[in-house]
């Protein structure tokens, strides 16, 4: 007998065929996930941890290549987390003039009034409103985004990556990440470019990726901290 069929076979996890082992190996990974989030304390109040944390947008620049951007200054809470997440909630503040896309040209140009007019407005705004909870750790973040002063709804489809009830500063620590996309003209980012192929030079559909890691404030500032001393 393998090693995961014993694995298996000591949660009562049996099957006759590759597809069964492969369901059994899924609900073993689920259930040790579960075992984890069960593990943790309860905490109300979480922060990102942004040396490991970053928010990425990638958009098609004349329908033959993207381009991927990224902000690298932001702020971000999660509040009223219970043991399993199940009433998550979170607010974000990213500050558009540390937008970087590889050019610094470019960057001027979009925190102009031709698109975020960053004087004007100078961060975009995330409020959740609610989360969906789907098997496999997975969710739907629903919440209001701002930019430019224009509100809409956004959904966010979320994982969790994992679950560590002690990190290697013995504070509790989530990984997850978000995947989510926008109609850059619902919020005001209307300059457009169209060539004679009819292509446009910047795409309206905005993808936004975020990878995060939240954590207490111990293990913030423990963090923050370590790497201050490995920099010198």
């Amino acid at each position: 007998m393998s090693i995961i069929k014993k694995l298996l076979s000591i949660f009562g996890i049996g099957g006759s065929n590759g597809q069964s082992q492969q369901n059994g190996n899924l609900d073993l990974l689920q259930r040790v996930r579960e075992q984890r989030a069960g593990s943790f304390p309860k905490i109300t109040d979480w922060l990102v941890d942004n040396y490991h944390t970053s928010i990425n947008f990638r958009v098609m620049h004349m329908g033959i290549s993207e381009v991927v951007g990224k902000f690298k200054e932001f702020k971000a809470e999660f509040n009223g987390v219970s043991p399993d997440f199940s009433n998550m909630s979170a607010t974000v503040t990213i500050f558009v003039i540390s937008i970087e896309t590889d050019m610094v040209a470019r960057d001027m140009y979009l925190k102009s009034s031709d698109f975020f007019d960053c004087e004007k407005y100078p961060t975009i705004e995330f409020r959740s409103t609610s989360v969906q909870w789907r098997p496999f750790r997975s969710f739907n973040l629903h919440g209001n985004l701002t930019i430019k002063g224009n509100t809409q709804p956004i959904t966010f489809e979320g994982k969790i990556i994992n679950f560590l009830p002690k990190d290697m500063f013995g504070e509790p620590r989530v990984g997850f990440e978000l995947k989510g996309e926008i109609n850059r003209k619902d919020f005001g980012l209307s300059w457009q470019m169209e060539m004679e192929s009819g292509d446009k030079a910047v795409d309206d559909i905005i993808k936004i990726e975020i990878h995060a890691e939240i954590a207490t404030r111990n293990g913030v500032d423990a963090m923050n901290n370590y790497l201050k001393q490995m920099a010198g």
